[in-house]
């Protein structure tokens, strides 16, 4: 996050115009040049305070004074005699939240009511992440104006229509201060997001809501659905998967065995929760950036699905075993431990079956240590050899 605070822009407001001083530009216009005492003797109204009304319309930049004379400006007919009113620019200063991973930029104008910008200054960073190329080195004040001219600041009050000339247009740095947040979309409409901001132990230090930060809601809805497909690549053959969220970041994926037997061949435990890397796609396969890790846990859908669940359960028994105490009554354990989880009878998983399936995942260096014992009566691993 990047915070400019008091930036000095300009607030264009609108002088509503009197029957007088419409009738002044238009005595302006009709008469080029126009003289005081001319609408002294036309209207009786008194010369001084037809010098005060002229002068009061110079000011708005209707009209030009030459002398005693007064001319009209080229926009004196459109503003005061159709608008009735005419423009005036301030400057104001303004406080700026620029996001730059979502492009995200947001005004916080002061008053009762307004959102208060996050305090940058008193949470501690958790790292230094690189700006996008497109942005680092571009012009700051360049980059506002842009914006505020095409309507892409979020929060910015109508009235605000450029930054002032004396805006300091500093290069955009390399690289900019990142923190560790968790939070949630709190209104999809508006981009509304609640960050709680974490310490490096997970701790919350404070508290933000960035009210219009569009990109940035989308892409975390975007994860929720990039959640919502992880199991993809489990259903290539034909499999199940349902995908279910049990809170923020937490999702339950409930398998059937042909799904169950893809994600175990994709190196899941499927026995233990896990945590699942999502990552940003848009980038070059080896430069991947992971955005986000959710917590999963995985559910059989079926007796089926529960036997592949309890065979992967006890062949991630034996193969975290250290190499010289693998034996026969390793794998005896660990087959009455997965049935035991799993509530399966002893037909449903067998010793045989897990020694078979150590072979075939290719876990040769545990089958080689078990038929070194002499009470390891399987030799599958020869007859396939």
């Amino acid at each position: 996050m990047l915070l400019w605070p008091s930036v000095p822009v300009i607030r264009r407001i609108y002088e509503e115009l009197t029957v007088v001083d419409r009738f002044v530009v238009e005595a302006a216009l009709m008469l080029a040049p126009m003289r005081a005492e001319d609408v002294e003797e036309v209207t009786t109204i008194p010369k001084d305070a037809v010098v005060r009304i002229a002068g009061r319309l110079t000011g708005l930049g209707l009209l030009r004074p030459d002398g005693a004379d007064y001319y009209p400006v080229e926009a004196a007919a459109q503003n005061a005699l159709q608008e009735r009113a005419v423009p005036e620019d301030r400057k104001t200063f303004m406080t700026f939240l620029y996001l730059p991973h979502s492009d995200d930029l947001i005004a916080f104008p002061t008053g009762p009511g307004r959102s208060k910008p996050p305090l940058l200054q008193k949470v501690k960073s958790a790292e230094i992440a690189p700006l996008p190329r497109k942005i680092a080195g571009a012009g700051r004040a360049d980059l506002l104006r842009a914006r505020i001219r095409s309507g892409r600041v979020a929060g910015l009050p109508p009235d605000i229509v450029d930054v002032a000339d004396d805006t300091s247009d500093e290069a955009l740095p390399p690289s900019c201060p990142a923190y560790r947040c968790r939070g949630h979309v709190k209104s999809n409409d508006d981009g509304k997001l609640v960050l709680d901001v974490l310490d490096r132990n997970g701790k919350k230090t404070a508290q933000w809501t960035l009210s219009g930060a569009i990109e940035q809601a989308n892409e975390w809805i975007a994860l929720t659905m990039r959640a919502l497909d992880a199991g993809n690549s489990w259903t290539a053959m034909g499999g199940e998967v349902q995908v279910i969220q049990e809170g923020p970041g937490a999702w339950k994926y409930v398998l059937d065995a042909v799904a169950a037997v893809a994600a175990a061949q994709n190196g899941l435990r499927l026995s233990e929760p896990a945590g699942l890397e999502i990552h940003d796609g848009d980038r070059r396969e080896d430069d991947r950036k992971v955005v986000v890790t959710v917590n999963a846990r995985f559910v059989p859908l079926d007796h089926d699905a529960t036997a592949v669940f309890a065979l992967n359960h006890a062949i991630r028994t034996v193969v975290d075993q250290d190499m010289g105490s693998v034996s026969a009554l390793t794998v005896e354990e660990a087959t009455a431990a997965a049935r035991a989880r799993y509530g399966l009878e002893n037909d449903a998983l067998t010793e045989s079956k897990v020694a078979e399936s150590l072979w075939t995942n290719k876990h040769y260096r545990h089958v080689y240590a078990l038929r070194s014992t002499k009470d390891f009566p399987y030799d599958r691993a020869e007859h396939d050899g």
